[in-house]
């Protein structure tokens, strides 16, 4: 993840004013940044991270608040899961609903909300689905590895392979 803060409003984004790379951890604490959309003050993550060439956050202790983020991100997947089987759904309408659903995640981190959106754009709602239970999954791994102190790469590429088998 790159580094996140949280507006109490609406919710977790990336941070426009933090960005490390190729860093070994660093301890950020009482950060903050104004959400780019109301403007409100916003927490910037806590905690001890290593960061990645790319910019990619490994947590090596991070408080709850920093898990909020990734539960905000699943609750958004399993909504499209939700949607993705609810036979009651027009095409139009699911393909709609989908599109908003990763807008609204790329609003929290533009990456993400790109990866995801090619992933379900103009797929029958079969893959959709199969595509959305397993990141739900995947984030729960996640989210659980951030509980138990094991948040690592070499975890997350585990889990990766738990899940979609690659």
């Amino acid at each position: 993840m790159p580094v996140a803060a949280t507006c109490p409003v609406h919710g977790p984004f990336a941070s426009r004013a933090y960005h490390h790379v190729s860093s070994i951890d660093v301890q950020m604490s009482g950060n903050v940044e104004s959400c780019p959309r109301c403007g409100r003050v916003a927490q910037v993550m806590e905690g001890a991270f290593n960061f990645d060439r790319t910019g990619f956050a490994e947590a090596l202790v991070a408080p709850a608040w920093s898990r909020y983020a990734l539960r905000e991100v699943q609750a958004d997947v399993q909504q499209l899961a939700n949607a993705a089987e609810d036979r009651s759904l027009s095409d139009d309408d699911f393909e709609r609903l989908a599109d908003a659903i990763a807008n609204r995640i790329g609003a929290r981190d533009r990456r993400l909300g790109e990866s995801i959106a090619s992933q379900i754009r103009g797929k029958p709602r079969n893959i959709v689905l199969a595509f959305a239970l397993g990141l739900v999954t995947l984030l729960g791994m996640i989210s659980d590895g951030v509980s138990g102190g094991r948040l690592t790469y070499a975890f997350v590429e585990w889990a990766v392979h738990q899940v979609f088998g690659s």
